[in-house]
């Protein structure tokens, strides 16, 4: 591999994009089927009241959730509604379509979903630009549903899948319609989610100057869906044993019940990619979660997600701050009003306070923001504080842009254990060994990982990148829309094994946008000569890109690519084959290296793929500013085993309040290899050391750590063991 990455990360600006398709929740890929006859329509219109009166009766409250849909009870399956049909490979397929007139977001909650192996769901709008799915029976829940973000629009089409030849099929009905009726979805210049330019103008993006030192915290928050017909914000919080168990936080009015819990959508990443800039991406999503805890004295709930978030997903697990004490400055990560994710920041000390009508001084007041305010879809958004630890998850106030005073934060410290049951409480789950930690450190699942991903490029250090015009003057530039309306690009790169694409970085000289339809397709091909059987592709408004930088355009899942391969790209803008030239979009190359050194660049014109260095009069040698991220095989995350009771390989060590070196036993042979960690009490790993399979116990020397109190864990694949440890001298 041409590994080049100080020519990448030392030189360059690089803003981050997300992507541009299909909503993933999380989706299997894949394709709906053309349908050969008209789709059968179920038309809701007129059960509900005016979509305009009830706009106007719902006022955006922080205490209340962001209500942006009203529900409509149905009862649709294939036994009683929509119509078969049978493709040419003998696929049955299932179509239903809904309506209701003038809505301005359709979405859908199916009260029974149970696919056999190998069937498929998908709900698309009928023009097929927006596409959910494939959902599979890797999405089936323990409780039977499953909740999708909405579509824009006021008609969606619900397609089942069914292998050839199965006689039966599995369990799909749908029980509720979320019907939009704010007029969110219809606001001009948005391109990707249309709650994009919904909040406040005061209101500051996360990628913004004043987001600079909260850039690992931000992926801890999410914006949350409930029940397809309110929004609110949430927090992915860490446990004292840091493994990843996928609990998270937000506000009790948020999310009430184990209803509320199951037919939630939590959406990762959404943020604009830089400061001021586009939408962001909604590729991100999981669905379903199992209610922990919630008590109606407080505002807080405690939710399970069904997995831990992907790789690709950048989750972090959020540390917190149990103790009663006022945050000296504190900063709230939030969605006001569903948009992108902002940063509020007050740089006084919040006060204790009451609020509602929930438990005395359980609150704090923040009194005035500095930085940005909160909103109605702010709820249950995480207050940080100066530490970067979570001290509460916002119920509501008075904070509104040209009046950002008085929010309430219900307090963590109050929520940990003031209630005993379980079931009102955090310091159960995020505590479960009971060492009684008044503080504790956020968590990357991924951090190890991420160590084995690196850039792939074939442009040197040194080497000058330029854009070259196509021929004379307003003829275009050669990797762009020039006078021979080329429209195709690749680069080629050598790999000699099995790695895992995570995203590509894509440097434009040139970036014009006239209508939100123009975009860039990114495109990945295997192929040793010239690019053949295409691996994945991906669609990027136009709008996403600022020229000049590196962009990061990265998928929602790891893609794999064995052997050599090309990556590039495929513009899609007006006026493509007739018209006046409008080269909207053209790629750096490097500089011409002449009649020697070596070429990677291709374009695809009439038919066929050809080399740059191969084409008259200037048969130029050089290689496109594309650079794909590739990694090892990245291992899914999911929660070891606790052992508790009496397993059959505890953890003991001796002696114990130890000095300079302790023994750590098994009490038998470890049946897999894992890694022996000691942490401190903010989580801090101090001392770390692989233990290989069939040791019975290790010597560990601790001599270079300070008196107090210590967690000694010892992980493999399934199991976690763990044992305080003290050092005292």
């Amino acid at each position: 591999m041409n590994i080049n990455k100080k020519s990448l990360f030392l030189t360059v600006s690089l803003f981050f994009l997300g992507i541009f398709g299909a909503v993933a929740q999380i989706s299997r890929g894949g394709t709906p089927y053309r349908a050969t006859k008209p789709v059968p329509f179920t038309d809701l219109t007129g059960t509900l009241p005016g979509l305009d009166e009830l706009a106007a009766l719902q006022v955006p409250d922080k205490h209340a959730p962001f209500r942006f849909a009203e529900p409509v009870q149905v009862r649709l399956d294939p036994e009683t509604s929509g119509e078969w049909e049978t493709s040419q490979d003998g696929t049955r397929i299932w179509r239903l379509g809904i309506r209701y007139k003038n809505a301005r977001s359709l979405g859908v909650i199916f009260n029974g979903f149970r696919l056999e192996k190998g069937e498929k769901v998908f709900v698309y709008d009928p023009s097929g630009h927006r596409v959910l799915g494939a959902f599979t029976s890797d999405n089936n829940k323990p409780w039977g549903t499953l909740a999708l973000v909405p579509l824009p629009g006021d008609e969606l089409v619900i397609e089942y899948q069914v292998p050839a030849g199965r006689k039966n099929h599995g369990t799909l009905s749908v029980g509720q319609i979320s019907i939009g009726f704010r007029d969110i979805y219809r606001a001009p210049g948005k391109s990707k989610d249309d709650f994009f330019g919904n909040a406040g103008a005061c209101n500051v993006d996360i990628n913004c100057d004043a987001g600079a030192d909260w850039q690992v915290e931000k992926n801890a928050v999410v914006r949350v869906f409930v029940n397809n017909n309110t929004l609110c914000s949430g927090v992915l919080m860490n446990t004292a044993l840091n493994d990843a168990t996928p609990y998270l936080l937000t506000a009790g009015h948020c999310i009430k019940d184990s209803s509320d819990a199951a037919n939630a959508v939590f959406v990762f990443q959404y943020e604009s990619p830089y400061c001021h800039g586009p939408d962001g991406s909604v590729e991100k999503s999981m669905s379903g979660a199992t209610l922990k805890a919630t008590t109606g004295n407080l505002d807080f709930t405690l939710v399970q997600l069904t997995q831990v978030p992907p790789f690709t997903y950048n989750p972090y697990f959020a540390g917190w701050d149990n103790r009663n004490t006022p945050p000296s400055s504190s900063v709230c990560i939030h969605h006001p009003g569903g948009d992108v994710k902002k940063i509020s920041i007050d740089q006084d000390a919040a006060v204790s306070s009451d609020y509602d009508v929930y438990d005395k001084d359980s609150f704090w007041k923040i009194l005035q923001w500095d930085v940005g305010t909160t909103e109605g879809g702010s709820s249950g958004a995480p207050l940080f504080d100066a530490s970067h630890r979570v001290v509460g998850t916002l119920s509501g106030g008075d904070a509104h842009c040209g009046n950002s005073i008085n929010d309430y934060f219900q307090k963590l410290s109050y929520v940990w254990s003031t209630y005993p049951e379980d079931t009102s409480q955090l310091k159960k789950w995020l505590d479960p060994k009971d060492f009684q930690f008044a503080l504790w450190n956020g968590y990357d699942p991924y951090t190890t990982a991420r160590k084995s991903c690196d850039t792939l490029t074939n442009i040197q250090d040194g080497e000058i990148l330029r854009l070259y015009a196509y021929g004379g003057e307003d003829s275009g530039y050669w990797t762009g829309h020039n006078e021979d309306r080329t429209t195709e690009y690749a680069e080629q790169f050598d790999n000699p094994g099995t790695l895992y694409m995570s995203g590509i970085f894509i440097n434009p000289a040139l970036v014009h946008y006239d209508s939100p339809s123009d975009r860039v397709t990114v495109k990945v091909w295997s192929g040793t000569q010239k690019p053949e059987s295409l691996i994945v592709s991906k669609d990027v408004p136009l709008s996403f890109f600022v020229d000049s930088v590196w962009n990061f355009v990265d998928f929602d899942t790891l893609v794999a690519v064995a052997g050599n391969f090309f990556a590039g790209y495929e513009i899609y803008y007006d006026n493509p084959n007739t018209g006046p030239l409008t080269d909207q979009f053209a790629v750096f190359q490097a500089e011409a290296r002449l009649n020697y050194g070596y070429n990677t660049a291709y374009y695809f014109q009439k038919g066929l793929w050809s080399s740059f260095s191969g084409t008259p009069p200037d048969y130029r040698y050089t290689s496109l500013a594309i650079s794909p991220v590739l990694c090892e095989e990245i291992p899914n995350v999911s929660v070891p085993k606790l052992q508790g009771g009496k397993p059959s390989h505890p953890l003991d060590l001796y002696p114990n309040p130890a000095r300079e070196r302790i023994t750590v036993s098994l009490s038998g042979q470890l049946l897999r290899e894992g890694t022996l960690r000691i942490q401190d009490l903010t989580g801090k790993t101090v001392l770390e050391q692989e233990v290989r399979a069939g040791e019975p116990e290790l010597s560990v020397v601790v001599s270079s750590l300070k008196n107090g109190f210590y967690i000694v864990t010892l992980e493999t694949q399934q199991d976690l063991f763990i044992h305080k440890l003290i050092i005292s001298r």
